[in-house]
């Protein structure tokens, strides 16, 4: 009976992906080849991505959304779309943290040394709601590892809601 107990605890404290809302609810999280990734504990990172969840809105050159855990191993998603509309947008394969500008829309995910981009046409980033400072949306696509393309990962149930204005103040 006691193991018992010991796994209903477990499946309470897996995390779970947070609703899909439109609120500006600051929230988001997707599928990592089927485990939940949602932002958590402090990522140690300096600013401006000192947070777990964290925003940047650029106007007519889009935004961007990074979140990240540290636990159990450092692993963090940027998504920039580059656009300022409701829509569906197709991923591309360039990501620019340095200048935004010079980034088309895209995803990226860090996971202890390896990095994977999304590429051309493997994915979508529909955005559902497009009224600043709230932005909301959904994506999933395939992303490949920058140092083998054979290596890949799949990103299911995406979901972004963020206010801009409320997010890490």
């Amino acid at each position: 009976l006691a193991a018992m107990g010991c796994r209903d605890r477990e499946k309470e404290a897996q995390d779970q992906l947070p609703p899909i809302t439109q609120t500006g609810a600051n929230t988001a999280g997707c599928l990592v080849n089927g485990k939940v990734l949602i932002p958590k504990y402090f990522v140690g990172l300096s600013a401006p991505y000192a947070f777990p969840l964290t925003a940047h809105y650029y106007g007519n050159d889009g935004f961007e959304i990074y979140l990240g855990r540290r636990q159990p191993i450092y692993e963090n998603l940027f998504i920039f779309i580059k656009g300022d509309k409701v829509g569906t947008y197709l991923l591309t394969n360039k990501y620019n943290p340095v200048s935004p500008s010079n980034s088309s829309t895209s995803i990226q995910y860090d996971r202890g040394n390896k990095t994977y981009h999304s590429d051309t046409n493997s994915g979508t980033i529909t955005v559902t709601k497009y009224n600043y400072p709230i932005v909301s949306g959904v994506f999933s696509g395939v992303l490949y590892n920058k140092d083998d393309f054979n290596d890949k990962i799949e990103i299911k149930d995406g979901r972004f809601d963020i206010n801009f204005n409320t997010l890490n103040k």
